[in-house]
């Protein structure tokens, strides 16, 4: 009977999630909540647009070319895809609206459908973005004459708050944080700048934890409307979901999740390996269920 109660209640725990913490956008390397417009870039991993996609000159799927077969649905548009010049390396094109312009498929197939509920996603990331917000920083978040240092010693997840307006105004970032932990950094501001700065990871506290690892960051612009990337090379995925963001050169080495997304900056397919609490609460056992586990236990206690 014991073991009956432990599973019983663990069923009920929320706990800690990794490989599907972005629910269904979690294997795209570049998820957009409503309008896309790239040109001259590509993304090495797949494409995901719930609203109307434009892209110019564009590269998809690259990083598939050592298996082919695993590449699935590159580029996956809810809307109208106007596609001009480029190819979906390896993988399909699925497009739920109308399909025009000129490029390649040669590993591949043209599918009219919707493979994704971008609905039920979109208001996940929402949802996931304000409630990370909301957890309890664990870790140091200094200003060192203008550079940042996010300092954390949590073996499982280090949590960092940062202001928009310091995060604008700096001309780097350090983060020191265990090897293999998860670190979440929530940055504030409905105007947001990520933009003419570098990233590295550093053993700053000196106590021999090792270094974090780029596919286990995630920047949390949880109340930016707008998010100007620009001038870097971004070691970590980011979450914007409410923000249109202007990416004017650069990469990100991770996720890039965005309200609206122009510009030309290059995305890079290490996704995010992290875990982080489940935004979705799972609900308590209802009153009659609760009366068939006592029943149960009464029963068996009688025939004992």
């Amino acid at each position: 009977m014991p073991s009956l109660l432990v599973c019983f209640f663990a069923a009920t725990s929320t706990g800690l999630h990794a490989t599907t913490v972005f629910s269904s956008a979690s294997s795209y390397n570049v998820y957009v909540l409503g309008t896309m417009q790239e040109s001259n870039v590509d993304s090495e991993g797949r494409v995901a647009v719930a609203g109307n996609a434009t892209l110019t000159n564009y590269g998809v799927g690259s990083k598939f070319q050592a298996s082919p077969s695993s590449a699935g649905n590159s580029l996956v548009v809810g809307g109208n895809l106007a596609y001009n010049g480029g190819e979906v390396h390896y993988g399909n094109i699925v497009y739920g609206g109308t399909l025009s312009g000129n490029f390649g498929v040669p590993n591949g197939s043209i599918t009219h459908g919707s493979p994704v509920d971008f609905t039920a996603t979109n208001n996940y990331l929402l949802t996931a973005s304000s409630y990370w917000s909301n957890l309890t920083s664990t870790g140091s978040t200094i200003n060192n004459y203008g550079g940042i240092q996010l300092i954390g010693t949590d073996p499982n997840l280090n949590v960092f708050t940062l202001s928009g307006s310091m995060l604008s105004s700096s001309w780097g970032v350090t983060i020191d944080a265990p090897a293999g932990s998860t670190i979440l950094v929530n940055v504030s501001g409905t105007t947001d700048l990520f933009r003419y700065m570098g990233i590295q990871f550093q053993d700053l506290n000196g106590d021999g934890t090792g270094v974090a690892n780029r596919q286990n960051v995630l920047y949390n612009f949880y109340e930016a409307t707008s998010l100007e990337i620009n001038g870097i090379s971004v070691q970590g995925s980011i979450l914007a979901p409410k923000a249109t963001v202007n990416f004017g050169n650069g990469n990100v080495e991770g996720n890039l999740i965005a309200g609206n997304l122009y510009g030309n900056g290059e995305a890079h397919n290490y996704l995010f390996t992290g875990s982080l609490p489940s935004p979705v609460s799972v609900p308590e056992p209802s009153v009659p269920l609760l009366s068939v586990a006592t029943l149960t236990l009464l029963v068996l206690r009688r025939r004992r």
